[in-house]
């Protein structure tokens, strides 16, 4: 038997999966509820009435395009040729602003989504097609929990509040940034350069800024910065004696 208390996305992954590999269960709701659940159809039972509302309306679209697209001939074009929502989800992970206001307009976007249904309607439109003959249902499996995972502005606010979080120090933690250089002929990591511990998130952004302009970096420099947090003990050794505030 599994819980579902009608919202958790990894607790109904497994539902579906399970369906998909011809197995049954019990789900029991928040309610207390005990479901058995062996087809698509009782899966479906178990979800409210599908969400009629799942496209940003003008007002919320031309605000994700002022807010993330920097360019006004770009802006005017995509009014007249629009984005679809998994094309606007993409536009405000890449766009070059702050993660605080991605997670703002995620969180604000997470009622059009129709998670669910969405997902269940996916599963069972591919058991119909069959797909390919190698296609086995633990990989349809995989394939579902990856859409869910792209395909939703409630996944990406929880996993940029996941990056906001880990930006947080907590008492006795501190951060330890890392280069790494990149081999030239084989474009794989090297051997890791120096580590710096560091106070603060605005700390490591000014140390990496100052090292890029004494070092006169450009778009050809074969090195990732890697900033990692957690308690000295359990962070790697780093090499400056003092912590830099």
């Amino acid at each position: 038997m599994i819980f579902w208390d009608g919202n958790d996305l990894d607790v109904f992954l497994k539902i579906v999966e399970t369906v998909l590999l011809r197995r049954w269960l019990q789900v029991k709701m928040k309610d207390g509820a005990v479901k058995n659940v062996a087809s698509f159809e009782d899966v479906r039972a178990l979800l409210p009435p599908k969400n009629r509302y799942t496209e940003l309306s003008k007002r919320e679209y031309e605000e994700v395009l002022n807010t993330f697209l920097p360019s006004g001939e770009m802006r005017a074009h995509l009014l007249k040729d629009k984005l679809t929502k998994y094309e606007i989800m993409e536009l405000i992970i890449g766009a070059p602003v702050s993660l605080r206001v991605k997670a703002e307009y995620c969180r604000r976007l997470m009622r059009r989504d129709d998670m669910f249904h969405v997902i269940l309607d996916e599963a069972t439109s591919d058991l119909k097609s069959n797909g390919s003959a190698a296609d086995t249902p633990e990989i349809k499996a995989r394939f579902l929990r990856g859409h869910a995972e792209r395909n939703f502005f409630t996944r990406y606010f929880h996993a940029i509040s996941a990056a906001l979080d880990a930006l947080e120090l907590q008492p006795g933690e501190l951060f330890c940034l890392n280069e790494a250089w990149l081999e030239e002929e084989t474009m794989e990591e090297g051997m890791p350069g120096g580590s710096v511990p560091l106070l603060s998130f605005d700390a490591a952004l000014r140390y990496v800024r100052n090292e890029m302009a004494e070092e006169e970096w450009t778009d050809d420099t074969l090195c990732w910065t890697k900033l990692e947090n957690g308690s000295p003990a359990k962070t790697v050794k780093c090499a400056a004696p003092t912590p830099i505030i």
